[in-house]
């Protein structure tokens, strides 16, 4: 295994890269102490790679979308999630607030993955059917599916936790890019 490979399917290069922190100039490196997080985040992948090619029959790509993102990247990537989230706690925007919002991230800890899966379906019908393995819910915080169209596009984020909360959920974005999230797919 090289040292840019996590897994037998995923890299550390597809975990880091971003198109929006290449924009800006965003250096996006995973600091040494995330590194095992996110082969746990890469092993969690293998296994719903597993999970989905079995049930399809036939091998199964996912293309990771977003995975590791520094704390400039999410400020920039969350900016109306942040927004949001201190208005419903009447909170303001400001180093205090961002420090409790940043703090129960994910991504920047490694710990997440958003993905796309060729040759199986559309998110909704990925989360379905990864919600029935056991195996992989026990170690489950978070498995969403984002941003989903009437055409079905869209991306799934699976995240896992020392202290899991095996939460399905759905996340509708509005106009403006806020995105709002229920409990269970819708």
């Amino acid at each position: 295994m090289t040292s840019n490979r996590l897994t037998e399917h995923f890299t550390l290069a597809e975990f880091v890269e971003s198109d929006t922190a290449t924009r800006l100039g965003i250096d996006n490196s995973v600091p040494p102490f995330f590194l095992e997080n996110l082969k746990r985040t890469a092993e969690m992948g293998e296994v719903i790679r597993s999970i989905l090619g079995g049930v399809a029959g036939k091998e199964i790509a996912i293309t990771v979308t977003s995975g590791y993102r520094c704390e400039a990247l999410e400020k920039v990537l969350c900016v109306k999630d942040y927004g949001q989230w201190c208005a419903r706690r009447n909170l303001e925007l400001n180093d205090d607030s961002w420090k409790k919002y940043f703090s129960h991230k994910a991504h920047p800890q490694g710990r997440a993955m958003d993905f796309k899966v060729t040759g199986f379906g559309n998110p909704f019908h990925i989360v379905r059917e990864l919600q029935k393995h056991a195996d992989l819910m026990a170690i489950i915080d978070q498995l969403i599916q984002e941003g989903v169209t009437v055409a079905g596009d869209g991306w799934v984020h699976a995240g896992w936790s020392e202290t899991p909360r095996h939460e399905i959920r759905t996340a509708i974005f509005d106009s403006n890019g806020v995105p709002f999230y229920s409990f269970g797919l819708t």
